[in-house]
């Protein structure tokens, strides 16, 4: 469950420039994701290399609507 959003709330001057933002790239709805994919120190030995394909496969899970992705 993602509670940031119950606990994080934008105020209005953020709330319009997300908007703005929004309409610049043409994102609507739930037409959208990100995702944000560490490697890194991680990649050498203190995790298992996970494929990205892994975790987009989870995002579309999480949101079916999804038309564009955001891989950071």
């Amino acid at each position: 469950k993602n509670i940031l959003r119950e606990i994080y709330v934008y105020n209005n001057k953020t709330k319009i420039e997300i908007d703005k933002k929004k309409k610049e790239l043409n994102l609507y709805n739930d037409d959208y994701d990100s995702i944000y994919i560490r490697r890194g120190d991680k990649l050498y030995n203190e995790s298992k290399l996970i494929d990205s394909e892994q975790y987009i496969k989870i995002l579309l899970i999480k949101n079916p609507s999804c038309k564009k992705i955001f891989l950071h």
